[in-house]
This record gives structure tokens, C-alpha cells and sequence, in this order.
């Protein structure tokens, strides 16, 4: 059971983080005069990381090697990390069950992320908890606006199932699992059917339609993904050429130029194909037969292994493409 009250519990723990609060009601700042600071190589990349709040030397020491384990994780995408300098800050929040209760992207001035953790639970739970690698996989991509939500939080909810198995952290078939069931989920959120995915994403706080806004953008970076790979191409490498010609421009974007950005990185239409059905679709539904498509059944509600052709690809999605 988790300590958070039943708002915050759907907010937080079903994927979705509250990317657009400053910090979570229920949590009070640490002093702001209890602080250090340190940095991490990983790579290209430098992890410019403050500890805001009192943490012993070993707690520092465990989240320090934690962070180490996570950015290397992100690895597996694309060969490194989206940004050559990432902001990490940890904020104590002791009376937490879990060990990183929230976590939040910072876009501004540099960009990062903010991490309310209790120090005192163990590294093997930390690697083992979701929500570090969901917030990293946010910043594979520029913030698209408040009115694409689905498309931020989709991406980062497909990858954290993914560079949890290429990290060994999941089996590739649970993080398939997980993904699947995140489309269930999506699938019985069905308050504002009489709303297009587009119309509803803008308003997914008002009527608290998480899920369906999470996993149907989900379901748009699998369905592009199988797509790509039966083209010989890979979301992955999709990724990397954006990170490589865009990631490091200071302007705003709309999820519409990011599409359009994405077509002509991968020489196709996918991506934008996809987006017409997706942002139109007024419910999660449907999404039962790309699972078999990549070489995975489905009986009483869990995955399983098929033996077709397909099965490589369910592994090849799980696997780190670009070394």
C-alpha cells in the first residue's frame, strides 16, 4: 500500500507526475540553507547535482551511485544522453514508502530534473522504481506544450518499459506487460469519450483523465515504432537524429513542427500518419493486435511468447539498437 492520499495517488503513481506543478501540495520545501552540490560524468554528459535538505554522506553516496545507474541505463536509447548538461536535484521527503515519491521535469532555465526522494530506503528499491527513468526519457524530446501532454508523457511512459529491460531491471515480457497493462488502464478511462484525444489532452487535469492521455500517447510511440522497424528503421534512431540536429536550439516548439521534424528524419510519413488517427481517436482501444504483430499473445489478460516470424521483434524492441 502507498502512504499518498487517492488524488495524489492517481496522479503520481499511475504515470503521471505532475509535470505542471511547481511541487506536490502535500510536501513541504527542505531549508533552503541545507544544500550541496556535485557533479557526475556519464560520457558526453555532466549531471550538475544539488542536494537540497539534509542527507548524510551515505545517502549521498547511495543516490549519487543510483543516478550513476539510471543515466547509464539511459544509454541504451541511442548510444548517450539527450543533453551534454542535466540538472539533478534532490529534495528529502522522509515519510515516503517508496523511494522516490515525485518527480518532475525542469525545462528552465537549464533544463533537469527534480527528484523528492527518502534516502533512507535501499538502492536496490530506487533501481527498481519507475520514475527516474520515465523522467529522464522526457528529455529526448523539446517540451511540446501544455496542449500535447499526450505526446511528452507518452513518450516517457513507452520508454521507462524499455530502458528497464535493455537495463535488466524488467524481463523484456513484463515490460511488455506493463506497457499492456498501461493500455488497459487507458482503455477503462472512459469519462470524456465525447472528447477527441487532441481536444482532451488540453484538459486532462480539469477531468482528471490521466490514463487515457498517458497510454494513448504510449500507444503512438509503439505503433510508430513497429512501424519504423518493419521499414528497417527504429524509434530509436529516430530519437537520435533529433537529438543531433535539434535538442541543442534554444526555441519553443508544437508538437505539429515535432512531427514534421520527425518525417523527415525518418524519410517517411509515420509519424504524422499515426498522429492523425491518434489525436482523433475518442477512446483506447484496438491495441491488442500490435502486440501480436511484434510476436506476442494474449491469454486472460497476460502476454505471452508466440511462435511466429514475428517473435524476434518483440526482443529487438527490448534490446539496445545503436551501440
Amino acid at each position: 500500500m502507498h502512504w499518498i492520499k487517492p488524488f495524489a495517488l492517481l496522479i503520481i503513481l499511475l504515470l503521471a507526475n505532475g509535470h505542471s506543478l511547481a511541487q506536490p501540495p502535500w510536501i513541504k520545501a527542505a531549508p533552503s540553507d541545507a544544500r550541496s552540490s556535485s557533479t557526475i560524468s556519464i560520457d558526453n554528459t555532466t549531471f550538475a547535482v544539488t542536494f537540497k535538505g539534509d542527507f548524510t554522506e551515505a545517502e549521498r553516496d547511495k543516490l549519487t551511485q543510483w543516478l550513476k545507474l539510471v543515466g547509464q541505463s539511459m544509454t541504451t536509447v541511442y548510444g548517450r544522453l539527450p543533453l551534454n548538461t542535466i540538472m539533478v536535484e534532490f529534495i528529502p521527503y522522509r515519510k515516503a514508502n517508496e523511494p522516490v515519491p515525485f518527480g518532475k521535469v525542469i525545462r528552465w532555465p537549464k533544463q533537469g530534473i527534480s527528484f523528492y526522494v527518502n534516502p533512507a530506503i535501499s538502492l536496490d528499491r530506487f533501481i527498481n522504481d519507475w520514475t527516474a527513468y520515465h523522467e529522464f526519457s522526457h528529455l529526448m524530446i523539446p517540451y511540446p506544450g501544455d496542449d500535447a501532454m499526450w505526446f511528452s508523457e507518452g513518450l516517457a511512459s513507452y520508454y521507462q518499459n524499455l530502458v528497464m529491460a535493455r537495463a535488466g531491471v524488467l524481463s523484456p515480457l513484463a515490460a511488455w506487460q506493463k506497457i499492456f497493462d498501461g493500455f488497459v488502464r487507458g482503455a477503462n478511462d472512459t469519462k470524456r469519450q465525447d472528447l477527441t484525444l487532441g481536444e482532451l489532452s488540453p484538459q486532462m487535469w480539469q477531468n482528471r483523465s490521466f490514463m487515457r492521455v498517458y497510454w494513448s500517447g504510449a500507444y503512438y510511440f509503439m505503433a510508430v515504432d513497429i512501424a519504423l522497424r518493419e521499414q528497417g528503421q527504429s524509434l530509436d534512431e529516430v530519437m537520435l537524429g533529433l537529438q543531433q540536429c535539434c535538442l541543442h536550439k534554444s526555441r519553443d516548439w508544437t508538437v505539429t513542427e515535432l512531427i514534421q521534424t520527425l518525417d523527415q528524419l525518418s524519410h517517411s510519413r509515420v509519424f504524422s500518419e499515426q498522429y492523425q488517427q491518434s489525436i482523433n481517436s475518442k477512446q483506447l482501444q484496438g491495441f491488442e493486435p500490435a502486440f501480436n504483430q511484434i510476436g506476442l499473445g494474449l491469454k486472460g489478460g497476460k502476454l505471452y511468447q508466440m511462435k511466429t516470424n514475428k517473435l524476434g521483434l518483440s526482443q529487438q524492441i527490448m534490446t539496445q539498437a545503436i551501440p
